[in-house]
């Protein structure tokens, strides 16, 4: 799942539900529309995934599927139009043939710049696509770390995830079981590493399957143009944290919240935070909407 802010609506996608796409009001946190049924139709999906930026370049949402090599394109414009119809809003487009194979998550960083994120096995790779050239270039996720033989021999600690601001043209680099994000400019410099507990050696994480029972872990993350927002569980509680940074790394705060956030989508202007909490054993699923500052 995955969910995202976009003007006055909560855009969620969904692969567990009868239509992938929800559209939740944000006032009343009510579902608005839900459309989209698994198919391989034009109007139809199979595994989408969003192509995340960070700002609202218009009021469409794309959508990458992952095992069909295309991108569909949903004009929420018309989505409450009287007159609505799914077919009439989804365009759909052949995604790039050298994208192939390298894109299991894309974020957009400037018109010409995509980031990709490729998972094989238990092993994950950032690469950086530039779209007038064609050229595909890995990027050392591993900068401002000082142990790395120690990182690649151990494939889950290269799980991660990226994200960037489309308007101060720099990413981040979170990586869900070392606790830690990484901030880089467009050159891949990188600006400021944060780890919030030290990489240990392989043999204290046998007994419990790769992560001791004590250890806190990334597990969702948000960006706007101005922040970064990522979620952190806290391992025997049932609570979460926020961590909220600025894109030069800084971090700002950190925000308690009192259950455990499986995804939440914030607005920066009015300082709205929306989080989706995890449920055991429920078909359904509860919003709540907070008020925070920084």
């Amino acid at each position: 799942m995955s969910l995202k802010l976009n003007y006055s609506y909560l855009f969620c996608i969904t692969n567990c539900a009868k239509k992938y796409v929800w559209l939740i009001d944000a006032n009343t946190l009510k579902v608005a529309k839900q459309f989209g049924n698994k198919g391989l139709a034009r109007a139809e999906f199979e595994m989408p995934i969003e192509v995340k930026i960070s700002q609202e370049i218009d009021s469409s949402v794309s959508l990458y599927e992952l095992n069909l090599q295309r991108v569909k394109k949903i004009d929420l414009s018309n989505v409450f139009s009287s007159s609505f119809n799914e077919w009439n809003v989804i365009t759909d487009s052949v995604a790039d043939n050298a994208l192939f194979g390298i894109m299991d998550d894309i974020t957009i960083i400037t018109d010409s710049l995509l980031l990709c994120q490729k998972q094989a096995g238990d092993n994950y790779q950032i690469f950086s696509y530039n779209t007038y050239t064609k050229k595909i270039s890995i990027i050392d996720q591993y900068k401002g770390f000082d142990k790395k033989p120690l990182l690649s021999r151990i494939s889950w600690f290269s799980r991660c995830n990226v994200t960037s601001s489309y308007k101060e043209k720099r990413y981040a680099i979170i990586f869900k079981y070392l606790n830690s994000v990484s901030f880089y400019d467009l050159n891949n410099n990188l600006i400021k590493h944060h780890s919030f507990e030290q990489v240990k050696p392989p043999e204290t994480y046998e007994e419990y399957n790769n992560m001791t029972t004590s250890a806190n872990y990334f597990n969702y993350y948000y960006a706007t143009d101005n922040f970064l927002f990522v979620s952190r569980l806290i391992n025997n509680s049932d609570r979460s944290e926020i961590l909220c940074f600025d894109w030069n790394g800084n971090l700002l705060k950190i925000l308690d919240i009192d259950h455990k956030v499986v995804l939440f989508a914030v607005n920066d202007q009015s300082f709205e935070l929306y989080t989706i909490p995890r449920l055991v054993g429920s078909s359904t699923i509860k919003i709540y909407k907070f008020n925070y500052s920084l």
